[in-house]
This record gives structure tokens, sequence and C-alpha cells, in this order.
């Protein structure tokens, strides 16, 4: 479908029925927020023909795209995973901070924290670049994982997302963004780093305490842990492997 947006022949059924449904490049950011996931972009092509009807557009706009596909992210996506992860936290803070929508992890770092990630990506938070799409420089010391386009576009909305479609680069565009031509000279602005206590924290969301993995709580047997605190059996994705 993108292929056909793409396509200059307005006057073919494609582009006629893109430009009825569709104003200026609404699609195309409809298929960034799919994260190329058929059965998402239908769920936010709902989402938008009954916020564009409810407001009695006459075509889907790209405020009404960017609110469905921030919605979907905030209730759908980052509702699913722990929101004490400082893990997580990182993830959120950087796209505020640095406004891009791929971030690099040192393989090291990616080994100690692999159940996190595994987790991430499992609830669509991220996902994962595979290893032949980078260059060797770049894919022998790091992963590199996309974030969610919802998760992107929020960070926009604190210094205004109306005007976002009108400054909007190319690579706001692509579902998979190319990585800058100068990564390798600025690649220090691209990675996140991951600390000893980012994996050895767990949060009780009942009693609101922190405690660590390995001191604290007992090697878990399952996704079910039981607070230390106020022994409420907790569901902690993350730990589906044996903590060492």
């Amino acid at each position: 479908m993108r292929d056909c947006f793409s396509s200059n022949e307005d006057e073919t059924f494609h582009g006629q029925l893109l430009n009825i449904l569709f104003e200026n490049e609404s699609f195309l950011y409809l298929v960034c927020g799919s994260q190329g996931v058929p059965r998402l972009f239908g769920e936010l092509l709902t989402r938008c023909i009954s916020k564009t009807k409810s407001r009695k557009l006459p075509r889907i706009n790209p405020t009404v795209v960017f609110e469905s596909i921030i919605s979907d992210y905030t209730v759908n996506v980052r509702q699913r995973v722990q929101y004490s992860s400082r893990i997580f936290i990182k993830i959120e803070n950087y796209v505020s901070q640095k406004r891009h929508r791929f971030f690099l992890v040192k393989m090291e770092d990616y080994n100690r924290a692999l159940n996190y990630f595994d987790g991430f990506t499992a609830t669509a938070v991220i996902h994962q670049c595979t290893s032949e799409q980078l260059p060797r420089s770049i894919r022998n010391s790091y992963k590199l994982f996309y974030v969610h386009y919802g998760n992107y576009l929020e960070s926009l909305h604190e210094k205004g997302l109306k005007n976002f479609y009108e400054t909007a680069s190319s690579a706001d565009k692509e579902l998979y963004p190319p990585l800058p031509e100068n990564i390798l000279d600025t690649i220090n602005d691209y990675v996140m780093e991951i600390d000893d206590l980012d994996v050895d924290d767990f949060y009780c969301p009942i009693c609101r305490k922190h405690f660590s993995l390995k001191g604290d709580i007992k090697k878990p047997h399952s996704e079910y842990i039981k607070c230390p605190e106020c022994n409420s059996t907790i569901e902690f994705w993350p730990l589906h492997a044996e903590i060492s």
C-alpha cells in the first residue's frame, strides 16, 4: 500500500482512493504508526475514520492520525510494561531528550539486559533491527532498536506536534528511517547506556518500593514473584530467564 501512495499516478484507482480518504501525507504516518503490522494498521485506520466522522472532517488529516498513534502507544503498549523499569524509563527519557527514532545498545549491555529487551520487543515498545541491515562497523559492537512511533510522536508533542507534519523530514515518513550518514562520527549520541542497577531492580506497584533482584528476592521459577515487603504476587516478565 505504501508503494501505491508513493506513486505519482493520481489517476490510478489506488491513487484516487487514497486521495479521497487521506489529507496530505496522513497515509504515510499511519503506516509508520502501524509498525508494519497489518492488523494494527486496520485498527488505527478504524479509529481514524471514527475520529474523522465525529469531527465532521472531509478527510483523515495528520492530527487525527497522530492522536490515534499516540493513544495506541500510551493505552495499548505502555500499559503492558513495568512502568518502574529503569530501562523503560531510560528509553522514554532518551526519546524525549534526543528526538531520535532509534537507539544503540552496546553488545555487552544488551547481553546483560537481554530479558528486558526481549520483553520490550514482545510488547512492541521497541523493534530490533536485524544485523544484516547494519554496517559491519556497527553490528559487531551494537544492537539497534527502533522505538514505537507513538513514543516518538508523544515526545514531539511536548514541543508542538501540531506543526510537525509541516516540518517533518523524509525520514519521519519512513517505517524504518535510514541511519545518518555520519553516524560513525556521532555514534555516542545514539548509545543508551545500561547500568548494573538497571538490571537488578524490582518495583512493587502495590507497596511502591524498589528491591534488589539479587539481594532481596529469591530466584523465581516463573514469571510471577512475591514482593518481600507486602507479599503481593507480581507478574514480572523480565524474569523469564534465570538471574545470575
